[in-house]
């Protein structure tokens, strides 16, 4: 049997049979959020005619909390200030941050007609210089 302190089952049971006076043998399991405490019975001896109960009692380990995930633990002091109302701080990290990829569509599409128009121009000014020498 595996059990914790308080005598409740942690794991199945595990049967063993043979011929009275073979050898037996039981394991000690590692079982997730215990540890190995005591063995009652013999972990080792050899089959009888009666029942024999060998029992593994193990202690239920502490376990630690996970953070909530909105304790804010990622977010520089400065936001978390202006969060709770604080507004005694100027957030100049937010002036450092750089616009994401599509941030500005239009001037980007404003760029590529102006990069055309000045391609345009160029070749315009290029062919009336040629017929004013010829």
């Amino acid at each position: 049997k595996y059990v914790d302190t308080d005598g409740k089952k942690i794991s199945d049971d595990v049967v063993k049979s043979g011929n009275v006076g073979d050898a037996y043998t039981t394991e000690q399991k590692t079982i997730a959020d215990y540890t190995f405490k005591e063995v009652q019975g013999s972990a080792t001896g050899t089959f009888t005619d009666k029942v024999q109960t060998v029992t593994y009692v193990y202690t239920k380990n502490n376990v630690t909390p996970s953070p909530k995930p909105d304790d804010y633990s990622d977010i520089p002091e400065s936001i978390k200030n202006n969060r709770n109302g604080n507004k005694n701080e100027s957030t100049s990290e937010n002036k450092n941050i750089l616009p994401q990829t599509g941030d500005n569509e239009g001037l980007s599409m404003i760029g590529m007609i102006s990069g055309l128009f000045l391609i345009f121009g160029t070749i315009v000014v290029i062919l009336f210089k040629r017929k004013r020498q010829d």
